[in-house]
């Protein structure tokens, strides 16, 4: 019987170990009670029945139901504090990312990043190689493998209205995006202030994550990339409309600013048609950017791959503005797709010497052999091709699915001579084969045929594996 009165008071004072210390104290009413009833029964075991038994080990458990009547305790306060005050419980979920979202939605915050491991192999032709060889601090045709926007970031909103990002790649050491913000803000809409790249033409908006190719068209290079300044946007009539515009000065990797003058960037979309949560659509758009830059200008493009040499460059020049403008299309039926962009820049140089116009174009076309839809990539906010490729089926061996399976191809051109200014023409055709693993993981492998006027051919076969999340 002695070790039944052992069994009860280990077994409570286990619990109270577990309810915290200060639970300890109330135990020790109990622990006396069960004391006082071992020693009698040391002393005198067989005036101890059964019917005794249960009745000390009820009372027990009604001792303990007092003590501690449930097992929730209070969050604890700071000094001072209210201790009602409201507290920002948060939990982490995954949507295509990390998520940290507090249950009254107020505050959440996405930890993410991304790795592209890229190759890429070249052939070029004697002559190609001798031009390349006249472009001043140019690089060399070398095959090989990269890391490719090695990155992570974090963004998020508080108090729903203000949000903030700050993006930092490693492979160059650079700062991305890095701005703050606050949206629902009367007539301007989005409102933000930072290094980010905003409203000129549909590139580089999408993220590299979500390209039909490794590589932007090279009609990139007339955009200012990620700038220092202030944009604001919105969309309008209902979803069917936006705008934006950015002021901003130039600014280097690590955000410090390179000129003092400001430039001005601005954009129009429309959606003549948008069914289906987009797989049916039409896009229009419009840029207009206007360059103070007192530094030298400059427009010089590789062949649509990161490892290869710039192919075509103006070479500095010394201006006192640019003046660019920008027309772009879209259009998306279930699967198909075909997009396009055509840019021109018009520079009004120093010293009275002729002004020269610069100009390029690209069209591109998809096909999604699985059924989705790159219309359902579209963000109408701000009219790009901003998300990721879901696919009906992720990848999977055991449940015999096998993601998207999507053909690409691409035409690009610039035109970089004019006047005593002879840059170059180039022309590159892409063809592409992307494979969805899932909304966060793809293969790309891309085919491309550049050639420069007067100069010869390239062909690179280049790969990427990317991760995102």
């Amino acid at each position: 019987m002695i070790w039944n009165y052992l069994h009860i008071i280990t077994e409570n004072l286990i619990f109270y170990l577990k309810e915290g210390k200060m639970k300890l104290i109330g135990s020790i009413p109990i622990m006396m009670v069960a004391a006082l009833f071992i020693s009698q029964a040391v002393g005198e075991e067989e005036m101890v029945t059964r019917e005794e038994f249960d009745k000390l080990k009820a009372e027990l458990s009604d001792l303990k139901a007092k003590i501690s009547p449930d097992k929730s305790y209070p969050v604890p306060t700071a000094a001072g504090e209210d201790p009602g005050a409201e507290r920002h419980i948060f939990g982490e979920h995954w949507d295509e990312g990390l998520h940290f979202e507090s249950k009254d939605g107020d505050f959440d915050m996405r930890v993410g990043g991304r790795v592209h491991v890229d190759g890429s192999f070249f052939n070029v032709d004697d002559g190609l190689k001798e031009a390349i060889a006249e472009i001043p601090n140019n690089d060399q045709v070398k095959s090989g493998w990269e890391i490719r926007h090695p990155r992570i970031y974090l963004k998020g909103r508080i108090y729903k209205r203000f949000l903030y990002k700050v993006q930092y790649t490693f492979s160059d050491d650079t700062i991305g995006d890095a701005y703050i913000g606050a949206t629902a803000v009367p007539v301007l809409g989005t409102v933000i202030l930072g290094k980010a790249a905003r409203a000129f033409g549909n590139d580089p908006g999408p993220s590299s994550n979500y390209t039909l190719f490794m590589e932007y068209a090279n009609t990139i290079i007339f955009g200012a990339g990620k700038q220092m300044g202030l944009a604001a946007g919105s969309p309008v009539l209902d979803g069917r409309a936006s705008w934006a515009t950015q002021i901003f000065q130039f600014v280097d990797g690590k955000g410090v600013r390179t000129e003092d003058n400001y430039n001005l960037n601005l954009r129009l979309t429309g959606l003549p048609w948008y069914r289906e949560k987009g797989r049916e659509m039409f896009h229009l758009g419009t840029s207009y950017s206007f360059r103070s830059s007192t530094d030298d200008y400059r427009l010089h493009a590789k062949p649509e791959n990161h490892l290869a040499p710039y192919f075509v460059d103006t070479g500095d020049i010394a201006i006192k503005n640019a003046n660019l403008f920008n027309v772009e299309a879209a259009c998306v039926q279930g699967p198909f797709s075909l997009e396009g962009e055509f840019y021109t820049s018009l520079v009004d140089r120093e010293d009275d010497l002729s002004n020269l116009n610069f100009y390029g174009f690209y069209a591109q076309s998809s096909f999604i052999l699985t059924g989705e839809s790159r219309g359902e990539q579209y963000v109408t906010a701000y009219g790009e091709f901003d998300s990721p490729l879901r696919p009906i089926h992720d990848l999977d061996f055991e449940e015999g699915t096998w993601g998207a399976w999507e053909l690409a191809a691409r035409y690009s051109y610039l035109h970089l001579n004019d006047n005593d200014i002879r840059g170059g023409i180039l022309g590159d055709l892409t063809l592409g084969l992307n494979w969805q693993f899932n909304p966060n993981v793809r293969w790309m492998l891309n085919y491309i045929h550049s050639h420069r006027n007067g100069a010869g051919d390239a062909d690179i076969i280049a790969t990427r594996l990317a991760v995102n999340i």
